[in-house]
């Protein structure tokens, strides 16, 4: 190759590195603007998780309470269930 030709080379080569430089630099700014939305999320996302998993265990608690009062409870009716009425008394049920 000639002096020239690598002269046009160079010329064209400087060109579109000229020419697509500002578009790369856009592209990589709002490429960076999106993986900082990303990682806001993902820390957003994180806290709805623990908030999520408390939640549950709170739930899971409630549920147990739940049926621990029911059983409570249940044994508690049968014996008034066998309670006589008295005549001249109010009735129980």
């Amino acid at each position: 190759m000639s002096p020239l030709d690598w002269g046009f080379a160079t010329a064209l080569v400087t060109t579109g590195v000229a020419v697509l430089l500002p578009w790369m630099l856009m592209v990589h700014g709002r490429l960076a603007v999106v993986v900082s939305k990303l990682q806001d999320l993902e820390k957003r996302m994180s806290a709805l998780t623990e908030r999520l998993d408390n939640l549950w265990d709170l739930e899971r608690q409630r549920q147990r309470d739940a049926a621990r009062w029911q059983a409570r409870l249940r044994t508690l009716e049968e014996p008034l269930g066998e309670i006589p009425e008295i005549p001249g008394d109010f009735p129980v049920s």
